[in-house]
């Protein structure tokens, strides 16, 4: 399916002419208007739905309304029944251009859930296809009922040519259905601009005035590691931004990592600077003599061998509160290369966390 139907009209905000599908002379004009628009450089043909599958619990379809954002057009997949493993039913976006080791990727799809009693399950990463499938950019979106754009960057950690190069999209972790729009994905440049570009994000006042947001504080940015088990994310009016995630850790574990949220930085960070790091959280069990949860933070490399610094652990109330903690930066960090990393898994608990935000502080009497 195409979604030639102004494939780029969100990025310019204004309509490009419908073509035919065949002519894949003005196929490629398209694209080239669209790369212009875009950050890096396009390295997929976002007019295209046409992604191959895998999963015999699967069924596919189209659904072409003028309301869904992008283009007017996406794919539903119903997963029947969860399968042993997220990739047991899956989508393939594929890829136009080689990926070089140390390059930034960026991948971004509108999508929403049809599914009653709770938000659909993506996870998604840049993957090689050929044995044993190596890839990166892992990243897990916990889908809405509403349209809206997810989005996830990271820096290649292994070469993949063309021909072998896809975004996987992993639909089997809950039976669900979920439907999937316009996707694009750049390389050298670590966000999509215009195409689902949110509003700016107003501060809490409890920050307001202290310095420069040096990150995202969307939830969906978030690299999650762990087992599935161990997060769901919701809509939480009460607090900022209006969504949380839920982390579980059934034990304590000597690597509290073991269930990780990775909160990408979007500005490099030099020796000496002073920074804010803002969690909003709240406990709601803890097997710990105080009876709050435990949050390690660190700041890291996105990247191995994850050299960091700012070690703390945050003691977190029963009411949702701004847990924050202040650092100095004594390792030079790139832009793209570095990540506030969230540690669940050093206690037994279930604690919810909503934004995160990572403020430079202004220098004294600025």
């Amino acid at each position: 399916m195409r979604t030639l139907i102004i494939a780029a009209a969100l990025l310019a905000g204004t309509a490009l002419p419908a073509l035919h599908p065949a002519r894949a002379q003005d196929i490629a004009a398209v694209l080239a208007q669209i790369d212009e628009r875009l950050p890096g450089t396009l390295i997929n043909d976002p007019t295209s739905l046409e992604w191959r599958t895998q999963g015999q619990r699967l069924r596919v379809s189209s659904v072409v309304d003028p309301a869904i954002p992008g283009g007017g057009a996406a794919v539903q997949y119903e997963v029947r029944r969860a399968g042993a493993n997220p990739w047991d039913m899956q989508a393939y976006i594929p890829l136009t251009a080689d990926i070089a080791a140390g390059e930034t990727v960026t991948y971004g799809f509108w999508a929403r859930t049809t599914s009653e009693g709770g938000p659909g399950r993506i996870l998604a990463r840049v993957q090689r296809d050929a044995d044993p499938w190596p890839g990166f950019g892992e990243a897990t979106f916990d889908v809405g009922p509403e349209w809206r754009w997810y989005e996830a960057s990271a820096i290649a950690t292994i070469a993949v040519p063309q021909r072998q190069a896809f975004i996987a999209l992993q639909l089997g972790s809950l039976a669900q259905v979920v439907e999937v729009g316009q996707a694009f994905v750049v390389k050298g440049a670590d966000r999509i601009n215009g195409n689902g570009a949110r509003p700016p994000v107003e501060l809490p006042p409890q920050l307001a005035g202290r310095g420069t947001l040096i990150n995202t504080p969307w939830l969906d940015e978030w690299v999650l590691q762990g087992p599935d088990t161990s997060r769901a994310g919701r809509a939480e009016p009460q607090i900022w931004l209006g969504h949380a995630v839920q982390f579980t850790s059934p034990a304590a574990s000597a690597q509290a990592w073991d269930i990780q949220a990775n909160v990408p930085l979007t500005q490099a960070l030099a020796v000496g600077e002073q920074i804010e790091i803002a969690v909003a959280a709240r406990t709601v069990s803890a097997a710990t003599e105080d009876g709050k949860a435990r949050i390690g933070v660190r700041v890291q490399q996105a990247a191995a061998p994850y050299e960091g610094f700012g070690e703390a652990v945050l003691p977190v109330g029963p009411n949702w509160q701004l847990v924050r903690l202040r650092t100095t930066v004594t390792r030079e960090l790139a832009q793209g290369n570095g990540v506030v990393a969230l540690h669940f898994a050093g206690a037994q608990q279930v604690v919810d966390v909503g934004p995160v935000y990572v403020i430079r502080l202004a220098p004294a009497g600025q």
